[in-house]
C-alpha cells in the first residue's frame, strides 16, 4: 500500500507523539536504574545513554534587588553606580556576578530546631536574606556516540524491533 504525503505525515506525527510518551516513561525507568545501581552511563548497541545533573549544585540568585542594593551600599559602596539616562541606581552587574559566586548554601537550624537551607557569604560569614536558593536542575537522560541513523534503523528492523512499514515512511526507506 502506498501512502500519500499527507498520510505519511499523519502517520509519522502519530509515531512521533507515541515515541515521546514512551520516551518519557523510559527516562523515568533509566533514572530508577541509576537510583538502584548508581550507574550514570550505559553502552548499548544503538549508542551510549548517559544521565546528567545527577548531583547538580544548588544555584543562588537575587530575590530582592532593593535589599541587594542597600546591602552593597553599606558594604561595598564603590560597586553601586548611578545611570543618569534612566535615571537608576544599581549594583554593577559584574559585581553581582562576583558576589553570587562567593555565596554558598548551608544547612542551618532555626531557633525552634527546624532545619533550613540558608545563603551565606563566604567572605563575611553573613546570612544573606536578599538571595534565594534555586531548585537543582532535574537530571536528564541523553544519548551520545549514536550510530548512523540509517544503519541503526536497518539493524532495528533486522532485529524485528520495528517493521518495514515504519521504515517505508522514512527517507530512502530508512535503509542504507
Amino acid at each position: 500500500m502506498t501512502l500519500t504525503a499527507a498520510e505519511q505525515y499523519a502517520a509519522l506525527t502519530a509515531v512521533e507523539q507515541a515515541a515521546k510518551k514512551r520516551k518519557a516513561t523510559l527516562v523515568e525507568a533509566v533514572l530508577q536504574e541509576y537510583r538502584t545501581s548508581h550507574a550514570r552511563d550505559w553502552a548499548t548497541p544503538y549508542g551510549g545513554v548517559m544521565i546528567k545533573n545527577v548531583e547538580a549544585s544548588r544555584s543562588i540568585s537575587v530575590a530582592d534587588h532593593d535589599a541587594l542594593l542597600a546591602w552593597v551600599q553599606q558594604w561595598a559602596p564603590t560597586e553601586v553606580e548611578v545611570i543618569h539616562t534612566d535615571p537608576v541606581t544599581r549594583v554593577r552587574p559584574a559585581y553581582v556576578t562576583q558576589l553570587l559566586n562567593r555565596l554558598v548554601v548551608e544547612d542551618h537550624e532555626e531557633t525552634d530546631g527546624t532545619p533550613v537551607e540558608i545563603v551565606v557569604d563566604t567572605q563575611t560569614a553573613e546570612r544573606i536574606d536578599w538571595a534565594r536558593i534555586l531548585p537543582p536542575a532535574a537530571p536528564t537522560v541523553s544519548m551520545h556516540g549514536g550510530k548512523d541513523e540509517s544503519a541503526l534503523l536497518t539493524r532495528l528492523n533486522a532485529e524485528k524491533l520495528i517493521d518495514d512499514g515504519l521504515l517505508d515512511l522514512l527517507p530512502a526507506g530508512g535503509r542504507s
